[in-house]
């Protein structure tokens, strides 16, 4: 996480602390980095089927020639681990729901950086860059999200801070699953403790 991010999580606690919350910083008890071939493998799935099957759902065959090696990376990876597509899912929905459960029995919300870096420059997910190259940053950059996207734990991200390069940076903020309203109260009390600063208020 890079200096900014972690800044504002530090800032978004102090704030929450101040609204009468307590804060607690721990450690995520789950390995993201050992989970990414996981997702790679769930990803490509959808990336494979719809290159290969496309016609069926766009009434054209999709033309490899223009797609990105991101893309086609996606699929080649699925290509090469089709008969563990179930055993990656059933992985990843199983540490999702373990980590969240476990969270859940000590926390009513959890809040977590949106992204583990300040808003890139143009170009950083250039898709010139090869597949293992995107890939790496995108897993790098995104590492937070996955867990919550595939549990379907309702989660929000709010602009509660600015990096050094004036773009905002986001926490986001999960709830177990079916308590919507509680971050939508969450939400209310933070933007109205701290209206969001928009980017053409300087």
């Amino acid at each position: 996480m890079d200096e900014d991010t972690f800044r504002v999580q530090l800032e978004t606690a102090k704030l929450l602390e101040s609204l009468g919350h307590s804060v607690e910083m721990i450690k995520v008890p789950l390995d993201i980095e050992s989970l990414t071939l996981h997702y790679l493998t769930y990803y490509g799935f959808l990336s494979y089927m719809s290159i290969n099957f496309g016609r069926l759902t766009h009434g054209a065959a999709v033309d490899k020639s223009v797609l990105e090696p991101f893309t086609l990376g996606l699929a080649e990876t699925f290509a090469k681990r089709k008969t563990k597509l179930l055993s990656s899912i059933s992985t990843l929905v199983r540490s999702a729901k373990a980590t969240e459960d476990k969270l859940e029995k000590d926390y009513d919300i959890i809040m977590t950086a949106v992204t583990t870096k300040r808003t890139p420059e143009i170009g950083y997910f250039s898709p010139l860059l090869d597949y293992k190259e995107i890939a790496w940053r995108g897993a790098d950059f995104a590492s937070f999200l996955p867990l919550f996207n595939i549990s379907g734990s309702p989660a929000i991200s709010l602009p509660l801070g600015t990096a050094s390069n004036d773009m905002p940076v986001g926490v986001q903020f999960v709830a177990p699953f079916g308590q919507d309203a509680l971050l939508l109260e969450l939400a209310l009390q933070l933007e109205t403790a701290q209206p969001w600063k928009f980017i053409y208020d300087k």
